[in-house]
């Protein structure tokens, strides 16, 4: 009686585990997903990428000094200084109203040119070639301002710097030589932050202006480029 319980004992444990593998089979064959039904088709919900701003423009007057030069005049070097100031209605638009005075000296190849002497014919005196040059006395302007990039800088892996990037474009009133000149203006610069106020910038503004060669009107594009500092008040 012993070894036939035993046997019965034995056949049903091995009835036990083959019930249950086959369920276990069953529940993990239940389980399998298929991706492709899950997945969701024509979602057109946008991701939008969230920053808050650190340093904020928006209704903050600004007031700036900058120093530079007006890059492409051949037989003068023309350095200005100047001061600005602007307000942005949005953290991407803003006014800017500027103004500036020049000093102007020589280039080499006008003073090389001074050391040329012939004899003019009309007065029998020795003169010197002369160029015809139209000298930009002072420069006042008024630039709507854009600005779309606003991001950091890894300096060295040392110091974050933030900045912001933006395009301008205006009117201005020159004093020159030959008299008062409007000119259309349009240029692109960058600000990067020390403060939640102060900042450094740098810009450079092209305009377009048409002026008188030989007594006759000529177009002109004049390129300024500076650099400055800006705080803004509140």
């Amino acid at each position: 009686m012993s070894a036939k319980h035993n046997k019965t004992k034995y056949i049903s444990i091995i009835f036990v585990n083959f019930t249950l593998s086959l369920c276990i089979n069953n529940n993990a064959v239940a389980l399998q997903i298929n991706p492709d039904k899950i997945k969701v088709k024509n979602n057109k919900e946008q991701i939008l990428v969230v920053q808050n701003r650190y340093f904020l423009k928006k209704l903050r007057p600004e007031l700036g000094i900058f120093y530079g030069r007006i890059m492409n005049e051949a037989y003068t070097k023309t350095i200005y200084t100047g001061y600005r100031f602007g307000l942005f209605l949005t953290e991407n638009f803003g006014t800017e109203i500027s103004t500036f005075s020049t000093s102007v000296t020589d280039s080499e190849d006008r003073k090389a040119l001074n050391q040329l002497q012939y004899k003019d014919i009309a007065t029998n005196k020795l003169v010197s070639p002369d160029p015809e040059i139209n000298t930009v006395y002072s420069e006042n302007s008024f630039s709507l301002f854009f600005s779309p990039l606003y991001g950091k800088i890894n300096l060295f892996d040392s110091h974050i710097i933030y900045t912001d990037t933006y395009l301008n474009l205006g009117y201005s009133l020159l004093s020159t030589k030959q008299g008062p000149i409007q000119a259309v203006t349009y240029g692109a610069g960058q600000r990067l932050y020390f403060t939640k106020s102060l900042s450094f910038r740098w810009d450079i503004k092209l305009k377009r202006y048409t002026e008188t060669r030989d007594g006759v009107p000529s177009s002109k594009t004049g390129t300024n480029i500076d650099f400055g500092l800006s705080y803004f008040i509140f």
